[in-house]
């Protein structure tokens, strides 16, 4: 059997850990178990440690919102810990990312679900079409446009 280990060098352990960060979300029921998971908005700026921090960011999310993937069954008040999504400074290593989940009903409320674009017509029409939930409303888009 293949003995795991850590992704962090000898090295980074020797920094120290920049600060953990909070943030609470709320999602549906619907939205547990979701192939492509669920975007969810979590501000760029959290507090932790007494102080407002920047969280670190993946590049492909867009800045305010995060890509959760919540298996079944995800208890209400579940906390996720995303691994050096916390904060970084100046020869830290990153602090967690603690998400609290709260699954409520009708909760996707200003919630971008997701977008999709494809060629319609290779080369000629492009497609877009995108979704999500404002005001208690589902929202669906689709934009068309020419070229590549």
């Amino acid at each position: 059997m293949a003995r795991l280990c850590s992704v962090l060098s000898e090295v980074d352990r020797l920094l120290p850990k920049g600060a953990d960060l909070r943030a609470q979300v709320q999602v549906p029921p619907s939205a547990l178990g979701l192939e492509g998971g669920v975007w969810v908005r979590v501000p760029r700026e959290l507090p932790g440690g007494g102080l407002r921090h920047r969280r670190v960011e993946v590049p492909g999310e867009p800045g305010d919102r995060l890509l959760l993937h919540l298996p079944d069954g995800l208890p209400d008040g579940a906390i996720l810990r995303l691994g050096a999504r916390g904060a970084a400074a100046e020869g830290e290593r990153p602090g967690d990312l603690l998400v609290k989940v709260e699954v409520r009903e009708g909760a996707l409320d200003g919630t971008w679900i997701g977008a999709a674009s494809a060629p319609l017509v290779p080369g000629r029409v492009n497609a877009l079409v995108w979704a999500a939930v404002a005001l208690g409303l589902a929202l669906l888009g689709v934009a068309l446009w020419a070229g590549r």
